[in-house]
């Protein structure tokens, strides 16, 4: 019964390893997206106004 519930904590520790990875990565895939988002918007901001600046 011990043995069965240490293994059972392992697996557990295990699968909390593994999903805090795939947290960081999706955290950083989310930060790289916000980020081209923003320079999107600014190089839009950008051109609109060297498209006023030549009207």
């Amino acid at each position: 019964m011990k043995d069965e519930i240490k293994q059972r904590i392992m697996q557990i520790q295990a699968q909390m390893y593994v999903l805090q990875q795939e947290e960081r990565e999706l955290y950083t895939a989310l930060s790289v997206l916000e980020r081209q988002e923003q320079i999107d918007q600014e190089k839009g901001t950008e051109e609109k106004a060297l498209e006023a600046r030549t009207e």
